[in-house]
């Protein structure tokens, strides 16, 4: 998939545009947004350097966007469910819109069920960013 065309489906997720993921502005919905897109970005493994330049930003942009991001997240669990159905639906390929009400372990279950892919798998594809070090512990008793 094309670097634009992701832009573009996240703005559609995301309830904006692209002009507005890619502006100047410093609104503080187009900062949020442009921050979840970052997050996926990153997750696919692409650099920050790049990242910036897709979004017109410098890198410490970036970085300081996916820090605040990682805060916001460890405060809201509505948030953190969104962001990780966005990564599992443009990193994984695979929409888990169905799954509202499951918490971000039984979600991960099911990506590793439906993708039929092994934990160590997932953490390659997502380079260890999808879940916490408690989280990885429980999961790799599971797949025992």
């Amino acid at each position: 998939m094309e670097d634009i065309q992701l832009i573009k489906l996240l703005a559609q997720e995301l309830d904006t545009t692209h002009k507005q993921l890619i502006s100047k502005s410093q609104k503080q919905q187009n900062v949020h947004n442009r921050a979840i897109c970052y997050f996926i970005f990153r997750s696919k493994g692409y650099q920050v350097i790049r990242i910036g330049k897709l979004f017109n930003r410098d890198h410490t942009t970036v970085v300081h966007g996916l820090e605040i991001l990682k805060y916001d997240m460890s405060k809201n669990i509505d948030l953190k469910k969104r962001v990780y159905k966005l990564q599992s639906k443009y990193v994984l390929g695979m929409d888990l819109c169905e799954y509202n009400d499951k918490s971000n372990e039984e979600i991960i279950q099911e990506v590793l069920r439906v993708q039929r892919i092994n934990f160590t798998e997932l953490l390659r594809l997502n380079k260890g960013k999808v879940i916490n070090e408690s989280l990885i512990e429980r999961l790799k008793i599971n797949e025992l």
